[in-house]
């Protein structure tokens, strides 16, 4: 059974700041985290990261299918005098690289604009199996119209193809898309993490999102088959439904408790629904939520860093590695290994006691955005010139390899900060629509990023270091101070203070 943080859990925290309340028994047993993965949390995590992992190796072998298809049918007829790009997915796709059509993720991004709040307000008040299955669901049908598609051939001409592949974009916008599903997983984890845990259990999320889509990409590959790879995709997805809907165990909202009994949850139209992505960022939060929201946009803006800077390596750092297999292997897999590295130790070297409330949280976010201004600032000034690599190879090689790592952390931190900042606004209830509106920006920034900056020049190290800086700027200010938590039986319950 699903472990869930709620009304216990705040009792027992604030017993832990306050030395004269009397811990329980059990309480040392729970921090000593001998449940699921050593967090104290419950099986339905581990399914949870069964279903992010198969979602994401059927994204990367789609991913990698979607190019191929590019390539073959409507690269030679829309750029018959450009060659129609380079795609290695071993090493090219995200965490690593990514190839995108703009066109087509702008159009994904505006449907799911459209459903989000109602997919992300569904899992407030329902639960969030409902959003991963149906998100689960858009995939394999996306998989299989492309796959029909594929299988036409000539018999359809281009425009033809080219509307089918619209409707395959709209029904997964529709069924809330990749941020429904991102919005979804985060919010789940949430749900039955304790928040001294969260940190740890977004990184594991993220480390298990980037080995799923690299290993899709790699089998994509293996495939050797556009067509059948969208089958294979399409397959997984249906795996991954069943898993969904039979095994699963559902995470419910947070029940309304002494802290949140004030807050009379509002019921949204569908029309109002629409403009969720803003609106949960400001009701009752303060500054602190908006301030985190153009934070974490700001910092998606910088989302290519990493895939532009593989291949500014290979063809200006280290231009005698193009085409030599081993050394690109050193350099494109060192850094991912010291990125997954990160992301599954480091949270679990911070301090994790409730005392420290969102200090660590806060103290990761801006350090790590710091950094991220830091490092690219210093390939600017001493190794890169604008169209050219000039020296300074070492220097690269340590900035090369610590960005990939130090560029994964903000999310980590942001997620936690609004998690944070929500609950201390009393909407702790509104946990899945904050988290999916989060990712639908992060989807539209890191879409624009890959545009903007895959042109892999110097440039594009002062533009990271901009976009970090603005990020950095937002996250400056303190969290607001905590909301105090009443014991329970003794006397009349406090409420927040307006």
């Amino acid at each position: 059974m699903t472990t869930h943080y709620g009304r216990d859990d705040r009792e027992r925290e604030a017993r832990e700041t306050d030395a004269l309340l009397p811990r329980r028994e059990d309480e040392d047993d729970r921090d000593s985290g001998k449940a699921g993965f050593g967090l104290g949390v419950g099986g339905g995590f581990t399914w949870l990261l069964g279903v992010l992992l198969l979602s994401s190796v059927a994204r990367g072998a789609s991913m990698h299918a979607r190019f191929e298809h590019y390539q073959d049918e409507f690269c030679p007829t829309s750029h018959p005098d450009s060659p129609c790009g380079y795609f290695a997915p071993y090493f090219h796709l995200p965490g690593f690289t990514l190839w995108t059509d703009f066109t087509s993720r702008f159009a994904a991004f505006v449907v799911s604009f459209v459903s989000i709040g109602f997919w992300s307000q569904l899992g407030d008040t329902r639960g969030r199996r409902p959003v991963l299955l149906g998100v689960v669901l858009g995939t394999v049908v996306f998989d299989l119209l492309f796959h029909a598609v594929a299988l036409a051939g000539p018999a359809l001409g281009e425009e033809e193809k080219r509307d089918v592949l619209s409707i395959a974009f709209i029904v997964q916008g529709l069924l809330g898309g990749w941020p429904a599903f991102f919005g979804a997983v985060n919010a789940y984890t949430v749900d039955v993490a304790r928040p001294s845990s969260r940190l740890v259990l977004f990184g594991i999320v993220e480390a298990v999102g980037m080995v799923g889509v690299v290993f899709g990409g790699a089998l994509g590959a293996a495939i050797r088959s556009f067509r059948y790879t969208y089958l294979f995709s399409a397959l997984l997805g249906a795996v991954n439904a069943g898993i969904v809907w039979r095994l699963l165990p559902d995470s419910k909202p947070q029940p309304p408790t002494d802290r949140y009994e004030h807050v009379q949850r509002r019921e949204e139209s569908l029309v109002a629904s629409v403009f969720v992505p803003f609106t949960v960022l400001f009701p009752g939060s303060g500054k602190a939520l908006p301030l985190l929201g153009v934070a974490s946009y700001a910092y998606s803006l910088t989302g290519a860093l990493e895939t532009s800077m593989l291949r500014y390596t290979e063809l200006y750092a280290y231009p005698g590695s193009s085409g030599r297999t081993p050394i690109l292997w050193v350099i494109y897999l060192l850094p991912r290994i010291l990125t997954l590295a990160t992301l599954l130790l480091l949270p679990r070297l911070l301090p994790r006691s409730p005392r420290a409330g969102l200090h660590v949280p806060h103290e990761l976010t801006r350090t790590s955005l710091l950094l991220l201004l830091l490092l690219p600032l210093t390939i600017t000034l001493f190794c890169a010139r604008v169209g050219d690599h000039t020296g300074a190879p070492v220097l690269y090689a340590v900035c090369a390899l610590l960005l990939p790592s130090i560029a994964r952390l903000p999310a980590l931190g942001t997620r936690a900060l609004a998690v944070g900042f929500l609950e201390r606004a009393g909407r702790g209830r509104d946990v899945g629509t904050l988290m999916g509106a989060l990712a639908l920006w992060a989807e539209l920034g890191a879409a624009i990023s890959y545009v903007d900056l895959s042109y892999a020049g110097a440039g594009m190290f002062m533009e990271t270091g901009v976009w970090a800086f603005i990020a950095l700027v937002c996250v400056m200010p303190d969290p607001p101070a905590p909301v105090p938590v009443a014991p329970v039986g003794e006397g009349e319950r406090r409420r927040p203070e307006a």
